[in-house]
């Protein structure tokens, strides 16, 4: 939070390290883990791993799962206060462990850290898909009608994604079979065949269903 920093500090070879354990919950957008370091190699060059700082993510065994960052050889051995970023939202619904560590067998090493942070951002609730108005249609004698426009759409899932179906509540006049659902993206149609001349009503019920199988229906 800029009040406090953690320093590695040593007059002698070690290893120091430090980390904090967290859970990065299921249902978010966005995951990153920033922090601010500050530098100063007091050997001529990083060795890896003799000479290094590096910071890890990993599992709640301890076992590493990514490292995010290390300094190498060839870097520029002293490195004033820096920000940092990573996106660990590959890590969702896992507790992981942020760890922090710096190795010098070589000499004289401090590293300063700051602004430790994982910002996340939730996703939004899932919303049922929205489906346009269909008008009742009448015929007189006709075997076919159709096809009949309408649109789809939903705030979480794209368009095309959208799964629509459409049953009949009357058999003997319109078949399930004989109902064609068609069209992509947005625009969607209905073509009804095969109508029989038996009967004088049938309700079509069309569905459209989101990734997440919310589901909104008209008729």
């Amino acid at each position: 939070d800029g009040n406090f920093s953690a320093v590695f500090h040593q007059n002698g070879p070690s290893k120091n390290s430090f980390l904090q354990q967290v859970t990065v919950p299921g249902a978010i957008s966005s995951a990153t883990l920033s922090w601010t370091d500050a530098i100063r190699n007091n050997f001529r060059s990083f060795e890896d791993p003799n000479q290094e700082y590096r910071v890890q993510i990993r599992n709640s065994a301890g076992a590493v799962l990514r490292e995010v960052f290390s300094t190498n050889p060839g870097d520029n051995t002293i490195n004033p206060c820096t920000s940092r970023s990573f996106d660990v939202a590959e890590f969702a619904g896992q507790i992981i462990q942020v760890f922090f560590e710096e190795q010098d067998n070589l000499f004289y090493f401090p590293v300063q850290l700051d602004n430790i942070s994982l910002d996340i951002t939730r996703r939004p609730s899932n919303t049922n898909p929205v489906i346009s108005k269909i008008a009742d249609q009448t015929v007189f004698g006709a075997s076919v009608i159709g096809p009949i426009s309408f649109t789809v759409s939903d705030l979480q899932t794209t368009p095309s994604q959208l799964r629509v179906t459409a049953s009949s509540s009357n058999r003997n006049l319109i078949e399930n079979q004989n109902i064609l659902v068609s069209g992509s993206g947005t625009d969607r149609s209905l073509l009804i065949t095969n109508i029989a001349r038996t009967g004088t009503f049938a309700e079509i019920t069309v569905s459209v269903f989101d990734l997440a199988d919310a589901v909104t229906t008209t008729t």
